[in-house]
C-alpha cells in the first residue's frame, strides 16, 4: 500500500515537471495557448522578468520577481496589485493590469496566461 502511494505521488511529480517545461518552453516561443497555474511556473528559471503597463497614456515599466514581488522605480512592492496601486492611485487588478512579454515582439496580460 505505501509503495503505490510512493509511485502515485512520484508520478504526479514527474506529470508536474514536465508540465512546467512544456509552459517554459510555450512562454519562450511565444505560445501562450496553454495556461499556468501560478507565477513561478509562469518565470520558471529565471529570477525576474520585464513587465510593462500604460496607464493615461504613459507606459511603465518593472520587473516581476519569482517571489510574485514587483520592482518598480527603486521600490519592492509586495505585489502586483500593490504596483499597479502606486501608478494608478486606486485598487486595480495587478494580473489585468501588468503585460508580460511572450515571444519576441508580443505582450499580453499576465492575466491571459494564469488560469
Amino acid at each position: 500500500m505505501e509503495q503505490e502511494i510512493q509511485r502515485r505521488q512520484y508520478l504526479g511529480k514527474s506529470r508536474i515537471a514536465t508540465s512546467v517545461k512544456s509552459i517554459k518552453s510555450r512562454v519562450k516561443s511565444g505560445v501562450t495557448s496553454k495556461k499556468v497555474r501560478s507565477l513561478e511556473d509562469l518565470l520558471g528559471s529565471k529570477y525576474s522578468v520585464s513587465i510593462r503597463a500604460e496607464h493615461k497614456g504613459t507606459k511603465y515599466r518593472a520587473r516581476l520577481q519569482k517571489s510574485g514581488k514587483v520592482r518598480f522605480k527603486g521600490k519592492t512592492l509586495i505585489s502586483l496589485t500593490q504596483a499597479a496601486k502606486a501608478i494608478t492611485g486606486y485598487a486595480t487588478s495587478g494580473v489585468w493590469f501588468w503585460k508580460i512579454k511572450t515571444g519576441k515582439t508580443e505582450w499580453v496580460r499576465i492575466r491571459s496566461l494564469l488560469k
